[in-house]
């Protein structure tokens, strides 16, 4: 007798939905390789691109040949900022240059 005559009907029907679990999860994973490598394609090509400190311009309200400049260094999570920014700081200062930088966290 073979192999396969001395399986049982249950051990074959077995053994063939866990070769058919196997192949599913291989082309699973195929599929998961193939979608990434287009990401990764698709990423490089259209991604954000990455720009200079001289590529963006400051960030500055007011008028150039104002004769006050103030520098500002903030962030918009701080409530001490917040409360500057909503005490109406801004209108008081009409006649000045204002410089406002992310405030380095860490």
């Amino acid at each position: 007798m073979t192999k396969r005559e001395k399986m049982s009907r249950a051990q074959r029907r077995s053994a063939q939905q866990q070769s058919k679990q196997s192949r599913r999860l291989i082309g699973i994973l195929a599929g998961v390789v193939v979608a990434a490598f287009f990401v990764y394609i698709l990423w490089h090509i259209f991604g954000s691109p990455t720009l200079s400190a001289e590529d963006v311009p400051d960030p500055v309200l007011g008028l150039a040949a104002a004769p006050i400049e103030i520098v500002e260094y903030g962030d918009f999570g701080s409530p001490t900022c917040r409360g500057w920014h909503n005490a109406g700081v801004m209108a008081q200062v009409q006649e000045s240059r204002v410089f406002w930088f992310q405030l380095p966290s860490g």
